[in-house]
């Protein structure tokens, strides 16, 4: 603890590691220290960082000979980067992240051309990211997340070595620059939420060592390119919330290691491609709010790492593939607003770890399988607004895990099963707006962790209940003859 001792900077002018991170030191670095160095065998390496350090980076931090890596980041500096940060040749890295730092990054950095690493994320950076940055040919890895950074994406970036480039979380807008092709080594590629239009660039489809495409969160254009189909070895694909259209090229199921691919919130359209069994790996698609129509292909069974998938708000239509049935690693399904007919397969009941399914204003008719009462990892069942027309399964008494079961808005019949009162961890119950008959049972009264009940337009639901105070909003209508229903205890 405490602060940094000015006379430090009095030690030998050839210190091979000067490392006071993460010591809890307070106050400013003192100019002193930049008076250290090592030499050309055994270069400085500067190491201040996590700690409380306030105060600005010194001018005089162009004084440094022979350093080799200066970390300054997770302190509370403050003021610009010094231009004089540019006479370190030797410099190879330089970590500044999670300051307050201000002022737009230094063109002079361009001339410490070793720098093979940059980091100044989490500050307050402003101003355009300079075309000297091409200068820098010996980079590989270039991330300023999370500033104020605001213009184009310089087309020189495209000359440097870079394995990652993470810009995301700025103001950048223009094009995506058709140079990024040229990033033979990059791995990763993080431009999300800034304010980048444009087309996605088909050169991007040249970089085979690809592993993350983030471009989400902007307002790109265009169809998807099907030259991305030869970046084979991506894992995680996200090009949610933009305004891309058009069909996706069949060309993208060559991403057989893809382990996350997000769609959602575009105009896609079109059926999804042919061969999306080949994404073997596959645990996420996210692919709400489109246009993709069709029916849900039988292939989509064959994703056996599938866990979540979210297709709602698409006009997709057909039947429920039985084939749904063998994805035993599904946990989450979400179908929204579709276009869905026939009923729900039995098969379904063989989906043990599936914690959420939804089925909300679709055409889905027939009955509630008594299978799903299987489902005994299910935390939210939620069949709303939709033509289901049975009786309420008794099965789905076995769901003890469950904390929101959802069946309003359907043709529901029968009477309000009694094995309801088993579903002891039930925080939300919505039944109305169904035709269920007969007596609201005592049960209810086990439900403690319940907070919503509606129960309210089963104009044959009878009585006597009230509403007990433990559930906070509580809407329960009976018949006409009956105002005011009452349990009796």
């Amino acid at each position: 603890t405490g602060t940094i001792p000015s006379e430090l900077g009095r030690l030998s002018s050839h210190v091979r590691r000067f490392e006071l991170g993460d010591s809890f030191l307070t106050g400013t670095i003192p100019t002193e220290l930049f008076s250290l160095s090592g030499n050309e065998t055994f270069p400085l390496l500067f190491f201040v960082h996590s700690n409380l350090l306030s105060g600005s980076i010194s001018t005089e931090i162009g004084l440094m000979r022979n350093v080799k890596w200066v970390m300054l980041h997770d302190n509370e500096l403050v003021s610009t980067i010094p231009t004089e940060i540019g006479l370190l040749s030797p410099l190879e890295g330089l970590s500044a992240y999670s300051n307050n730092l201000t002022g737009s990054k230094p063109s002079e950095i361009g001339s410490a051309t070793k720098l093979t690493e940059l980091y100044l994320d989490d500050n307050m950076l402003t101003g355009e990211i300079s075309t000297e940055i091409g200068r820098l040919e010996s980079l590989e890895i270039f991330a300023v997340i999370n500033n104020e950074l605001t213009g184009r994406i310089p087309s020189e970036i495209g000359l440097l070595k870079l394995v990652l480039l993470n810009l995301y979380g700025n103001e950048l807008s223009g094009p995506i620059p058709s140079t990024l092709g040229k990033l033979s080594s990059l791995e990763a590629l993080y431009l999300f939420n800034n304010s980048i239009t444009g087309s996605i660039p088909s050169e991007l489809g040249g970089l085979s060592q690809m592993v993350q495409l983030h471009l989400d969160g902007n307002a790109l254009t265009g169809s998807v390119p099907s030259e991305l189909g030869h970046c084979t070895s991506l894992l995680y694909v996200f090009l949610d919330s933009n305004d891309l259209n058009g069909s996706l090229p069949n060309e993208i199921t060559n991403w057989t290691n893809l382990v996350l691919l997000g769609l959602s919130n575009n105009n896609l359209s079109g059926e999804l491609p042919s061969g999306i069994e080949k994404w073997q790996d596959l645990e996420s698609l996210h692919a709400s709010n489109n246009a993709f129509s069709g029916v849900l292909p039988t292939e989509f069974g064959l994703l056996s790492s599938l866990q979540s998938a979210y297709l709602g708000n698409n006009p997709i239509r057909g039947s429920l593939p039985s084939e749904l049935g063998n994805l035993g690693n599904l946990e989450v399904l979400m179908l929204l607003n579709s276009m869905q007919t026939s009923s729900i397969p039995t098969e379904f009941g063989l989906l043990t770890k599936l914690r959420l399914l939804s089925l909300v204003n679709t055409t889905i008719s027939g009955g509630l399988p008594s299978e799903l009462g299987l489902l005994t990892s299910m935390l939210d069942l939620s069949l709303v607004d939709s033509d289901f027309s049975s009786e309420i399964p008794i099965e789905l008494g076995q769901l003890r895990l469950l904390s929101n079961l959802s069946l309003l808005g359907n043709k529901l019949t029968g009477t309000f099963p009694t094995e309801i009162g088993n579903l002891l961890n039930l925080e939300i119950l919505r039944l109305g707006d169904n035709a269920l008959t007969g007596a609201v049972p005592t049960q209810l009264l086990l439900l403690t962790n319940l907070d919503f009940l509606y129960l309210s337009s089963n104009k044959n639901l009878t009585g006597p209940f009230a509403c007990p105070d433990f559930i906070e909003d509580c809407f329960v209508s009976c018949e006409d003859s009956t105002p005011e229903c009452r349990i009796l205890e």
